[in-house]
């Protein structure tokens, strides 16, 4: 839904929509289910049904982007503007429960303004904070993982006991528990086979990193 460039050209195509102030909606509300509504197109004089067929595409659009899992993106679309759209064009009938949104690709057209002014400040608001991220992560950087750390983690992701390790390894339990605890780096070659090792259960490439 914040997607400030989609809402900025649909208002321009609900907008260039022919007749379009002659195409109102009709609602009638369905009783005992909330919010939900019954919708009708009602075209004034001589609006055409092309028209109609216009607005209604890009009512799906939009219906579909506001709501991506509703059944009926058309009339989400005409609730969201029963509920927001402006208040001169969405008249409430005598007899409660029904009503009509008159010009209504107008309608949309303002609405959408509304939705394009609001995506325009969430994505603000996202790049400050992406900004702030990265100014804290330059602050504050991540801690490199010690030798110890890494052969842990793996093991850990080959779903290993320290026994089942030390058994692929040839060594013993005792060693692996003093290589992870970083009380001693591993030898070259015990590096080595621990990526070898490693490798093989994981089946892709691993690189420990031998760290001071």
């Amino acid at each position: 839904m914040l997607d400030s460039n989609f809402w900025k050209k649909l208002e321009k195509k609900f907008r260039s929509v022919e007749d379009c102030a002659r195409v109102h909606f009709n609602w009638t509300d369905l009783p005992g289910s909330g919010d939900l509504e019954m919708w009708d197109c009602a075209l004034l004089g001589t609006a055409s049904l092309t028209a109609r067929l216009r607005f209604e595409t890009l009512a799906r659009r939009a219906g579909t982007k506001t709501d991506p899992h509703c059944l009926n993106s058309l009339w989400a679309w005409l609730s969201l503007l029963k509920r927001n759209g402006r208040k001169d064009l969405v008249k409430y009938g005598r007899e409660p429960g029904h009503g009509q949104i008159q010009c209504v690709c107008a309608v949309s057209a303002d609405y959408c303004l509304v939705l394009e002014a609001r995506a325009i400040e969430a994505e603000r608001r996202a790049k400050i904070e992406e900004h702030e991220e990265h100014i804290e992560e330059l602050n504050h950087p991540p801690k490199q993982e010690t030798t110890g750390g890494q052969i842990r983690r793996l093991r850990d992701e080959c779903r290993w006991t320290i026994e089942e390790l030390a058994e692929a390894m040839k060594i013993d339990e005792r060693t692996i528990r003093r290589h992870e605890a970083d009380e001693v780096n591993p030898y070259a070659r015990t590096l080595r086979t621990y990526e070898r090792i490693i490798s093989k259960r994981l089946e892709r490439k691993i690189v420990i990193s031998k760290m001071p």
